[in-house]
C-alpha cells in the first residue's frame, strides 16, 4: 500500500466516519437512520462477568468501567497509575459495583501476566483495550510499543480465561489514523524521535519496511 493510498483512506473512512458519527448525533432519529447510527450501543446486563479495561485511570478508560460497573460486570481496572487505579476501584465499590484494580505498565510487556493472575482462572466475558499513546509528547517507539505490542500481549495473557467466557468479546479503541498505517518497521520499536507525524506505524527515520 502507498502513503497516498493510506492517506486517502484515512480521509474516507476515518474523518469521513467520524463526521457522519456527529451528524447523526445531533440530527436526531431522522439522521441516525440515514447513516445507520441508531441501534443498541451497550452490551446487555451482564449478571457478574469478568471485564478487563486497560487505561482505566482516568478520561474514556473510567468511563468505561463506571459504564460497565454499571451494567453489572466485575471490572477489573488496569493502569499504571496506583493512586488513581485504587481511587476508582474504591468509587464503583461504593456504588455497589464489584471492582478490583491491577497495575498494567503498557511499555512492560510481561505486566500483562499481572492482569491475568486478577483473573484468578475465571472466565473473562471483556476485554477493552482503551489505552493508547500518540503524537508528538511520545516517541515512535512508544507509540508502536503501547498501541500495537501491549495490546497484543495482554489479549494472548488472557486468552484462556477469553476462550472460558461462552461468547468472549474483545474491543479495540483507536483513532482514525491507524487506517494511514502501512507496516512498522522493525527498527521503530527503537525510534526515539517523536510522532509527530502520526506515521510511526509506516515509516521511522532508522529503516521502512518495502510497501506491499
Amino acid at each position: 500500500m502507498t502513503n497516498a493510498y493510506c492517506t486517502s483512506r484515512w480521509l474516507v473512512r476515518g474523518l469521513g466516519a467520524e463526521l457522519a458519527t456527529n451528524l447523526a448525533g445531533r440530527g436526531g432519529k431522522r439522521w441516525q437512520k440515514l447513516l445507520r447510527a441508531g441501534g443498541r450501543r451497550t452490551p446487555p446486563p451482564a449478571d457478574g462477568a469478568l471485564a478487563v479495561v486497560t487505561g482505566a485511570t482516568g478520561g474514556l478508560g473510567a468511563e468505561i468501567c463506571a459504564g460497565l460497573a454499571s451494567l453489572g460486570y466485575e471490572v477489573v481496572v488496569a493502569g499504571r497509575d496506583p493512586w488513581r487505579g485504587e481511587a476508582l476501584a474504591s468509587r464503583l465499590r461504593a456504588s455497589g459495583s464489584s471492582a478490583s484494580y491491577v497495575r498494567w505498565d503498557a511499555t512492560d510487556l510481561a505486566s500483562a501476566h499481572a492482569v491475568a493472575r486478577a483473573a484468578g482462572g475465571r472466565p473473562c466475558a471483556l476485554l477493552v483495550n482503551n489505552a493508547g499513546v500518540m503524537g508528538k509528547a511520545v516517541s515512535k517507539a512508544e507509540t508502536v510499543r503501547t498501541n500495537l505490542l501491549a495490546p497484543a500481549a495482554l489479549t494472548l495473557a488472557l486468552l484462556p480465561a477469553l476462550r472460558r467466557h461462552a461468547s468472549p468479546r474483545v474491543v479495540n479503541v483507536g483513532s482514525s489514523s491507524h487506517l494511514r498505517a502501512r507496516r512498522a518497521a522493525p527498527a521503530t520499536l527503537e525510534a526515539p524521535e517523536p510522532d509527530t507525524n502520526l506515521l510511526a506505524y509506516a515509516q521511522s527515520k532508522l529503516g521502512m519496511m518495502p510497501p506491499s
